[in-house]
């Protein structure tokens, strides 16, 4: 599967107070539902729990200016019940500005 992203971002975020352009980063995960647990301790102990949107894999993606216009390429294979998503961040924090969860065609 290959899905090209370029984010936009609205024009209140394109420049920062002093008139720069601001700087943006990102990552994109995979994203798996119906993950089973069995809990072998504590109070849940002997249980199977149901997890969903657990991300069972991870990308960073490099950090942009807003005058740039960029144009992201994120590759992975996702298996049946998995979704990709796509969390931009500004460049110096982890804290999401913008997610989108990524409508992607498997490539073959």
């Amino acid at each position: 599967m290959t899905a090209q992203v370029s984010p936009q971002i609205g024009a209140q975020g394109n420049a920062s107070a002093a008139g720069a352009p601001l700087r943006w980063a990102g990552y994109w995960v995979v994203l798996q539902d119906a993950q089973n647990t069995r809990v072998v301790a504590g109070e849940h102990a002997g249980r199977q729990l149901r997890n969903d949107h657990v991300v069972v894999q991870y990308g960073p993606v490099p950090a942009w200016s807003s005058a740039q216009a960029p144009n992201v390429k994120l590759a992975a294979a996702l298996a049946p019940g998995q979704r990709a998503a796509f969390v931009v961040t500004q460049d110096n924090g982890i804290v999401p500005v913008q997610a989108v969860l990524l409508a992607c065609a498997n490539s073959g």
